[in-house]
């Protein structure tokens, strides 16, 4: 108490010994309470005046009384936020000219005083003042020449290039080659996100290095990614702060990829609600932010902020999860997928499908092979009303877009069997179709979804002969057929000369204008195949042929609906050396392995209950057993492992 006491006497004083000069408007700097006092740091006081020069200017005069091993270094401050920088080196006074004003302009002026004492280290002297110009011209103060400073030379210092760059911290090398003519007091980098410098006692950008001469390694830490930076070397004595030449890097990227997730399933509720389950299973590399489910009635593939989709989020990050969904629309179908977000982005697990009302009893299939007075259609029912089914068929029409029982009628044989099919014949060339499958149980009639289809026109027929002829063209044969145009002669309708097969293993001929169409044939040659067996896991995105793993981006699964294993088509297909042909229009693939040919169409059921083709997210799915078995390969299952072996 009795030192601040003093403090503030001494600064009273001052200002009474400083009253009698002829100084205009001349203001004390404000008693920081928070300055050393003078007995603890030896600093004295730093008085602050403001003088008149002429109506136009005045002038900054700073007088500084320290006392005990205390020595002012360097001083810096503003005038209304233009920034002026002293080296004192010792001297106890300055002035700055102050330009450019006008009477009645008042101007806030700060100056910070950095001392050195060889008790106590560094410190710092904040004080401000405001000040009004009111000139009198009549009253000139007093001129002070300016005090010249002690000569003498600042470091020398260099930056060197970045080193061990990752994408949060990096290495920067200085290298002071000279002290100049004082120690080195201190030294150090500047780092900024741009290549204007900024001041050294003016940005939180600044990491310093022990030592004074030589050379030295400073680590820049907590740095944003891929983001530029630009640095400089800096080193400081009694006589100023040298910097060094500017030196740039960019941070690395962080190594992180959108998260892994899959959707589970997709069960009504009730006909405004749903559940969703769903599984984020990596987060790549980054924390989990947000995840949950998108779903909408009009896009089919939905996803976050897109116009006519909802979504629906849920705390948490790795692992399973569930969302109950309501308020959806009563009777109308939705595409529901899980979506994950990280760092690195958003992904999306497969669609999942949930039909209508009623379509969650019955769903109306695709119709197939349509012609100009024929089609198939069919559905599948769900298995909750297995074994209460009375009744299940298709009903059409061409004049209603819903048509019902009271409409044309087509039943299926009786047999709780979820999936069926039935061929419409005596249909109209050239028309428009509406069709949904319906079932009848004790509850009454429920129906799919309404599926149009168009019949083709009645084409004209067309004699046709295919020529089998060898690569060197010689004829071994030839065979006729009458089918109208547009029609497809594929493999299996050739009765190849024996002792020869197909060239080519994807034979299929458009019947157009033309009389004949040539068919490449071969001598038969029998090549021992290679023993081959391949193993797949449900759930897993590695495989094996013949023990050596092989990685994908598909998994088998268990369709529960028929209680059959789903492999990728073209991944088995492939494997046992099969060819693929694909038709969008028709929505049938085509697998051709020798003679060996195998047409199955998408959301149609295989016979006997092997299953139904299916695609889910852009790859078609097959009931394993089925195609493999036809290709001529033998597969077991291991339940306890859950895995698949085709041998072959």
């Amino acid at each position: 108490m009795k030192t601040h006491f003093l403090k503030l006497l001494s600064v009273l004083i001052v200002l009474a010994l400083l009253a009698p000069m002829t100084f205009v408007n001349t203001v004390a700097a404000n008693y920081d309470p928070y300055a050393p006092a003078i007995s603890d740091v030896a600093t004295g006081d730093v008085v602050i005046r403001v003088q008149e020069v002429n109506s136009t200017s005045a002038r900054l005069d700073v007088r500084l009384n320290t006392q005990g091993d205390a020595s002012p270094l360097s001083a810096s401050g503003s005038i209304n936020g233009i920034w002026f920088n002293r080296q004192l080196n010792g001297t106890r006074s300055f002035t700055v000219d102050i330009p450019n004003l006008s009477p009645g302009l008042t101007i806030n002026v700060e100056v910070l005083v950095e001392f050195t004492s060889f008790s106590r280290g560094q410190f710092y002297v904040d004080e401000w003042i405001n000040y009004t110009h009111m000139p009198d011209v009549a009253i000139q103060p007093p001129v002070q020449p300016p005090i010249s400073p002690p000569v003498g030379s600042a470091p020398s210092v260099t930056t060197q290039n970045a080193s061990n760059i990752t994408s949060n911290s990096a290495n920067v090398g200085i290298n002071v080659t000279s002290a100049g003519s004082s120690p080195v007091i201190r030294r150090g980098i500047i780092f900024s996100n741009s290549p204007t410098m900024p001041s050294v006692h003016q940005t939180n950008n600044v990491v310093t290095a022990p030592g004074t001469t030589g050379t030295a390694t400073i680590n820049l830490p907590r740095l944003a990614s891929n983001t530029l930076y630009y640095v400089w070397a800096f080193a400081e004595n009694a006589f100023g702060i040298s910097y060094g030449q500017m030196v740039s890097f960019t941070t690395q990227g962080l190594n992180i990829h959108p998260p892994a997730v899959r959707t589970d399933s997709v069960t009504r509720l009730s006909n405004t609600s749903m559940d969703v389950r769903f599984n984020v299973e990596s987060d790549n590399g980054s924390t989990i932010t947000e995840r949950g489910v998108v779903f909408s009635i009009a896009n089919s593939n939905p996803s976050l902020n897109q116009t006519g989709t909802r979504h629906q989020s849920v705390s948490g990050g790795l692992g399973a999860a569930s969302i109950n969904i309501s308020a959806l629309t009563v009777g109308a179908p939705y595409y529901v997928r899980a979506y994950a977000r990280n760092a690195a982005g958003v992904s999306y697990g497969r669609v999942i499908r949930l039909g209508a009302e009623d379509s969650y009893y019955i769903q109306t299939s695709s119709v197939q092979a349509v012609t100009n007075t024929s089609a198939i259609a069919g559905g599948t029912f769900a298995h909750e009303i297995t074994g209460r089914v009375l009744e299940r068929g298709v009903v059409y029409s061409s004049t209603s877009r819903v048509p019902t029982i009271s409409h044309n009628v087509l039943r299926a044989a009786a047999q709780n069997t979820p999936g069926f099919q039935i061929t419409l014949t005596g249909l109209t060339p050239n028309t428009d179709y509406f069709v949904r499958a319906f079932v009848r149980t004790n509850d009454g009639y429920y129906y799919g979804e309404v599926v149009q289809f168009r019949t083709n026109q009645t084409p004209p027929n067309r004699n046709i002969s295919i020529l089998f002829r060898t690569s060197n063209g010689q004829q071994v044969g030839s065979q006729q057929f009458t089918l109208s145009v547009g029609s497809s002669i594929t493999e299996g309708m050739l009765q190849i000369p024996a002792g020869f097969e197909l060239e080519s293993a994807t034979f299929r001929h458009v019947v157009g204008n033309e009389i004949s169409a040539i068919a490449v044939v071969r001598p038969i040659t029998t090549v021992t195949q290679p023993s081959t067996t391949l193993r797949f896991v449900v759930g897993s995105y590695t495989y094996s042929i013949n023990g050596v793993n092989v990685n994908t981006d598909v998994a088998p699964f268990i369709d529960t609906a028929y209680n059959r294993t789903m492999m990728p088509l073209r991944l088995v297909s492939e494997a046992l050396g099969a060819a693929i042909n694909w038709d969008e229009a028709t929505r049938t693939v085509t697998i051709n392995q020798g003679l060996t040919q195998l047409t199955l169409t998408v959301d149609i059921p295989l016979p006997g209950g092997m299953g139904v083709p299916v695609i889910v997210n852009d790859r078609t799915y097959v009931p394993m057993r089925y195609v493999a078995e036809i290709l001529g390969a033998d597969v077991e299952w291991d339940g306890t492992a859950r895995a698949i072996y085709i041998f072959r």
